[in-house]
């Protein structure tokens, strides 16, 4: 549903301003192909193994070794969590290691910080050039395709993002998700 609305925006963009709406068609195009990348690996039961067997913090490492990027990962007080939420974690870091390499090919470095208390917080830091998050007239941060689908993922199972960047400073993700007390009880 609302990728029809957002193709039919698209549409009416592409009459007023052709290069605003191919780049918005593109965006859409961008964002579908990442989604049934994630819904073929889902329906075949394909995400990372070590995820399933290991937890967080171990796929996160193995991810760590398989990118062009360097990433420093530090993890703190970090249990097995429920499978939707280290899900939904792995992939927002995912995520937001892949926008890294794609929108600041110069970073030198990705840094990927997690704790667990009664919240598991991530942060997700670039030295990248930054930008300026759009925002609505109220003030309010869009979310665009990519930052996009990390927030809902972390809304999924409870959670939150929000965004701090500015141009010349880099990029920094924070994500919190709620967790129940007994919710390392929950996997091996």
């Amino acid at each position: 549903m609302m990728l029809r609305i957002r193709v039919s925006l698209a549409d009416d963009l592409l009459r007023s301003d052709p290069v605003a709406g191919a780049a918005s068609l593109h965006e859409i195009g961008t964002e579908a192909d990442r989604t049934l990348e994630e819904l073929r690996l889902l329906a075949h039961g394909v995400y990372p193994a070590i995820l399933s067997d290991l937890g967080l913090a171990q796929a996160l490492r193995s991810l760590a070794v398989q990118t062009p990027v360097p990433i420093h990962l530090h993890t703190v007080a970090l249990s097995r969590l429920p499978m939707e939420i280290e899900t939904a974690v792995y992939f927002t870091c995912l995520e937001a290691v892949q926008n890294v390499i794609k929108r600041a090919p110069d970073a030198s470095a990705v840094s990927v910080r997690l704790s667990q208390t009664e919240i598991l917080s991530l942060e997700i830091r670039d030295d990248g050039p930054g930008f300026t998050p759009p925002c609505d007239p109220g003030g309010t941060v869009r979310f665009h395709a990519g930052l996009r689908n990390m927030r809902d993922r972390l809304e999924a199972v409870g959670g939150s993002l929000t965004i701090d960047s500015a141009p010349g400073r880099g990029t920094r993700l924070i994500g919190r998700v709620p967790l129940e007390a007994d919710a390392d009880a929950t996997r091996p």
